[in-house]
This record gives structure tokens, sequence and C-alpha cells, in this order.
């Protein structure tokens, strides 16, 4: 992956990306349990490793767990027209990309809603 993706709000003030990037590895995790286990983390997480491992992810359940990825795109809460309508218009080279792109801004955003509109 060439450019660093956007996962949070252009806006948003983070004072520690790794503290965010380290719970939205918690929520794939999470979202994905027991279809498929995330690798350890390394020491310094970036958006690029999350991209990696999730595409790593998806691809083995695509290839091997198909059945699983209905679940787990109801357990992130992508819409199922949403992911269709990517899925047929991206050329499927990049079609993987193009889902992992969607799962994984979609579980930073849970992540971002999370942590800013708790009740505390």
């Amino acid at each position: 992956m060439s450019k660093e993706l956007h996962l949070f709000p252009d806006s948003a003030l983070i004072p520690d990306y790794q503290q965010l990037y380290k719970e939205v590895a918690a929520q794939i995790s999470k979202d994905f349990y027991p279809h498929v286990e995330m690798d350890s983390p390394p020491e310094i997480l970036s958006s690029e490793w999350l991209f990696t491992e999730l595409k790593k992810m998806l691809t083995e359940i695509v290839e091997k767990k198909h059945q699983a990825l209905g679940a787990i795109v109801y357990r992130v809460d992508l819409s199922e027209k949403l992911v269709n309508n990517t899925m047929r218009q991206t050329n499927q080279m990049h079609r993987l990309d193009e889902l992992t792109a969607l799962v994984l801004k979609r579980e930073a955003q849970k992540v971002w809603i999370r942590r800013n509109y708790r009740s505390d």
C-alpha cells in the first residue's frame, strides 16, 4: 500500500495513534473471531500493518471459509449493498483491497465513535 490510509476524520485531534491502532486491532480481532485470528502485532503499529493483516485475514476467509464472510460483514456492520456495489464496480484484482479498506475504515469508525461519544 503506497499511500497512508485516512482512518479517522481530518479534524480529529489524536494524541496517541498507537493506542487508537491497538483499539482498532482489538476490534478487528473481536469481529473476526472465531473465523480467523490476527497475528501478533508489531511493537509499532501503523495503518499499513493493519491493512496488510486484515487483507491476509480476509483472503483466508474468502479462500477457505467463504460462508463466514457474510457473518463477518454483518458483525463489522457494513451494508450488504455497499459490499455488493464495491465488488461489482471494482476490477477483480483490486476487489480484496477495496473490501479490506471498507472493513478497516468501518472498524476504525466504530473505535472512534466509541471513544468520542461514550457517556462517562
